[in-house]
């Protein structure tokens, strides 16, 4: 897997029409291109008049339709470090809700709710062994609604957006390499679910 950095100006990323998550994952197609997304992305904000994006891929791009770009590999050695890791995760977490037709049928597509604030860190730590890793400290933050148009569907669509920090140790390598790559929690095309980590030695 590949990170990627991309760095923009806020007058480039004006230009670029970068208004919405939406926008984003429509740009980061050009670079990588396939019938399914193949990438997570996390937007930031560094310093006043800058924004970077972190791309995470599985590939290297094919091209770089804007601003300029970083590419690394993340070779497996960096999740096999012996101590322990700092980790930032930003998520969407949801829960699926059962709906059913007039007759009492249910129907096979449920609807998906958010969850409430109190409820975000139960979520988290009942997935954590299947994730790959056990949470040693975790700091659990509302960062606010998230709101993007969906111009093919012509509808707006808004997520809860948690940002979780903390310290976790790695249990199962390859399932934690999978849960990186795959990112935790709903809305990942939306700059959900990727992991920032870096190891404490």
């Amino acid at each position: 897997m590949y990170l990627n950095r991309v760095d923009l100006s806020a007058s480039a990323f004006v230009k670029e029409k970068l208004f919405d998550p939406y926008s984003i994952k429509t740009g980061l197609f050009k670079a990588f291109p396939g019938a399914e997304r193949s990438f997570l992305y996390r937007l930031r904000t560094p310093e006043k008049g800058f924004v970077n994006l972190l791309v995470l891929s599985q590939s290297k791009p094919v091209t770089t339709p804007w601003g300029v770009w970083k590419t690394v590999e993340i070779l497996e050695g960096f999740f096999q470090h012996k101590g322990k890791y700092s980790f930032e995760v930003r998520c969407n977490p949801t829960v699926t809700k059962a709906v059913y037709n007039k007759d009492g049928t249910r129907k096979k597509q449920g609807c998906k709710k958010p969850l409430a604030k109190k409820e975000v860190q139960e979520w988290f730590e009942a997935r954590q062994s299947g994730w790959g890793f056990k949470m040693e400290t975790g700091d659990f933050q509302f960062e606010g609604k998230q709101r993007c148009f969906k111009r093919r569907e012509q509808r707006h669509i808004t997520n809860d957006a948690y940002v979780v920090k903390g310290i976790l140790e790695i249990e199962d390598v390859p399932q934690f390499m999978k849960t990186v790559q795959k990112g935790i929690g709903d809305a990942k095309a939306f700059g959900f679910g990727l992991f920032l980590l870096n190891p404490i030695n």
